[in-house]
């Protein structure tokens, strides 16, 4: 049976108060503010379930939500603890409570806490048992978000922190940047990778390592020391027994091997003072290269360059001499006095055909020059001396400063019994001392050195001179070019062989005349002269007009040369018509080079 209370009720002074007008219930207070309120001061209340059960779990208190409507996720009940003073109980300070997560019979249990009279929960455990501390959604069995340290565990007594993991092949742990990447692994065989997710040693470090302190086996190893390998793991070791050099520098007792391209580099500057090493590019090739500013010196009591086979390029004596090697026999070597050759020496050509053979690629400058600082008459300013058995001069060739000190005159030493060959003396004479002839010509009637130079002066062989004549009628009416004949009388303008001249030798055309020796010359016209050259004898070099004078015409012509087995046609046209010159005789004067 039900008590309805009409008035409000205080049973022994406020230990139980009803109040009938706001429906609520005080327990040491008579002015509740909830539908149920408990105040004391030790013990405010108990609750206990009575059982006889020693291995089960039930319910004691009950604390619900309902609501008329369809119940969403974040939906749920909570206690709230409240923390007042001079009896306020106005700040909530913590809450316990449950919200449902995705369904009305899963839920998440919520801890809050109050800071500045703000509420906010602090830790979720969610239905699936995740648990986020400062995450609302965990993502993992612990979830810890934080702007500070997120964990510290410590233990006076035992182990510190214990993890477990790496079932079906998982890491152990792994350990994450702000921005979610790996930077740490643990993994499932005990393995630590850093930098790497997937270590393949126990330490397996994918970065650069910055060490203040390394021991080995339980060593930091002793100055000088340096780590090597010992075939089944690394040691500290001492350069004489792994063959290291230390940098304060030490002896070595093996080889030092460079790879191609791969060089070995002196001097602080830039890429290195003195670089040596092999290059292998596709081809390959060895280099020792001064990089700096300053020389690349050699230095050495005796110099040899040898090549790999043994062979001598050069040698260089100390105090002595300096020799070069072609295919390892000597051919250049210094001397004191100056320097020898053995074999044949070329200037300017790599094919000597004599002891000494300088070659002039028509440069326009002496081949060959002897000078002197000497200037006055009679010294000698070069000369040029022929030996025999190796030392005894036989004859020599001197240029000797004439007596004007203005020029040289050329000398032939008295030895020099006979001269092969043309001898050619420009702009001077030849003096011929005390009773020596000139001999090779016709007979010398006289016996002095001028009559003798006289002679040679007259007999001496020049080009020579030919003439051709041509005798023909010139009665053809015509301006057109007309060829001289050679075996007929009569002109022609047609291209025959009667009017082709063969040149037996290279020469010149020296003059070209015609001269009126029958019948009458017809007056006031003028003469062309023409000269035609094989290719089909077109293109002929011309005199221009010249005038007939007396029943005479005559032509000069300037250079006109030609060469050994060329043909010739000599032509004339006349300047009018109804001009004849009546009986030519004609006169060509051709001057060939001496064969």
């Amino acid at each position: 049976m039900a008590i309805q209370f009409l008035t409000d009720v205080n049973a022994d002074s406020g230990t139980l108060y009803v109040d009938s007008i706001n429906d609520r219930v005080g327990i040491g207070t008579t002015s509740p503010s909830r539908k149920l309120q408990v105040i004391g001061t030790d013990g405010v209340a108990k609750f206990y379930y009575n059982s006889s059960f020693t291995n089960a779990q039930y319910s004691v208190v009950d604390v619900g939500m309902m609501t008329s409507g369809t119940a969403a996720n974040g939906f749920g009940p909570k206690i709230t603890f409240r923390m007042g003073g001079n009896g306020f109980d106005g700040f909530a300070a913590g809450t316990i409570g449950t919200i449902r997560n995705g369904a009305d019979n899963s839920h998440n249990l919520n801890f809050g806490t109050s800071s500045n009279g703000n509420m906010s929960t602090k830790m979720t455990i969610t239905n699936v048992g995740q648990v986020g501390i400062g995450v609302t959604s965990p993502a993992a069995g612990l979830d810890v978000l934080t702007g500070g340290l997120a964990g510290n565990f410590y233990s006076s007594q035992s182990t510190g922190l214990q993890a477990r993991g790496g079932g079906n092949g998982q890491d152990i742990a792994r350990f994450l940047n702000s921005s979610g990447s790996t930077v740490a692994t643990l993994s499932t065989n005990g393995r630590l990778g850093l930098g790497t997710t997937s270590p393949s040693e126990v330490l397996d470090v994918n970065g650069t390592v910055d060490l203040n302190n390394l021991k080995i086996s339980t060593s930091q190893g002793s100055d000088g020391q340096v780590l090597t390998s010992t075939g089944s793991g690394i040691a500290w070791e001492n350069v004489s027994v792994s063959g290291f050099l230390p940098t304060t520098g030490g002896t070595m007792t093996g080889d030092i091997r460079f790879n191609d391209n791969v060089y070995a580099r002196f001097g602080s500057t830039g890429t290195g003072d003195l670089i040596i090493g092999h290059a292998d590019f596709g081809s390959p090739y060895s280099v020792i290269l001064e990089n700096g500013s300053g020389d690349l010196k050699i230095q050495a009591t005796n110099l040899l360059l040898e090549s790999a086979n043994g062979e001598t390029y050069v040698d260089c004596n100390f105090n002595s001499s300096v020799d070069l090697y072609h295919n390892n026999v000597k051919k250049f070597e210094t001397l004191s006095t100056g320097v020898a050759v053995t074999g044949k020496l070329g200037i300017d050509t790599t094919s000597p055909n004599a002891q000494l053979d300088v070659f002039n690629n028509n440069d326009q400058t002496s081949t060959l020059r002897l000078s002197t600082s000497g200037n006055s008459g009679g010294d000698v300013s070069g000369e040029i001396s022929f030996a025999f058995d190796g030392s005894t001069v036989g004859a020599k060739i001197q240029s000797i400063i004439n007596g004007n000190e203005d020029g040289t005159d050329l000398k032939l030493d008295s030895s020099i019994t006979t001269l092969t060959g043309d001898l050619t003396v420009t702009g001077g004479d030849i003096s011929l001392s005390g009773t020596g002839r000139i001999q090779g010509v016709d007979t010398v009637s006289a016996s002095t050195d001028a009559a003798n130079k006289a002679y040679v002066d007259a007999h001496t062989p020049t080009n020579t001179q030919t003439i051709i004549t041509s005798n023909f009628s010139d009665d053809t009416n015509t301006m057109n070019s007309m060829r001289i004949p050679f075996n007929t009388l009569a002109e022609t303008t047609s291209n025959q062989y009667y009017n082709s001249f063969d040149c037996p030798a290279d020469g010149s055309i020296k003059r070209v005349r015609f001269h009126n020796t029958s019948g009458s010359a017809s007056t006031s016209f003028n003469v062309t002269f023409q000269i035609y050259k094989n290719a089909n004898y077109s293109s002929p070099t011309t005199s221009g007009a010249i005038s007939v004078s007396s029943g005479q015409v005559e032509w000069e012509p300037s250079s006109y040369t030609f060469s050994k087995g060329d043909s010739l046609q000599f032509g004339y046209s006349k300047s009018a018509l109804s001009k004849y010159l009546r009986g030519v005789s004609a006169t060509i004067i051709i001057e060939f080079e001496q064969v």
